[in-house]
């Protein structure tokens, strides 16, 4: 997150996606993080990927979600 340039609600949506994504809870994928951010061991493979995944699918998800000029978003008044 320190990396990224998210929001606070989207940093914790990441490492919410990333908890449930590696079955482990939240505080300890955030452990993970920071003890590899300081300089700490390596955490096991789902802590590791876990984050970088989560990660992905944020930006992925953010690339085709509409925009307010998109064509897939109408005017209040244009399905009347």
């Amino acid at each position: 997150m320190a990396v990224e340039t998210f929001t606070a609600d989207q940093a914790w949506g990441v490492l919410r996606d990333a908890s449930q994504h590696a079955n482990t809870k939240l505080r300890s994928v955030a452990a993970a993080l920071v003890a590899v951010r300081t300089g700490g061991p390596t955490p096991a493979e789902p802590l590791r990927t876990a984050p970088r995944d989560a990660v992905k699918l944020r930006h992925r998800c953010a690339s085709t979600m509409p925009t307010a000029t998109s064509p897939l978003r109408r005017s209040p008044g244009a399905y009347t």
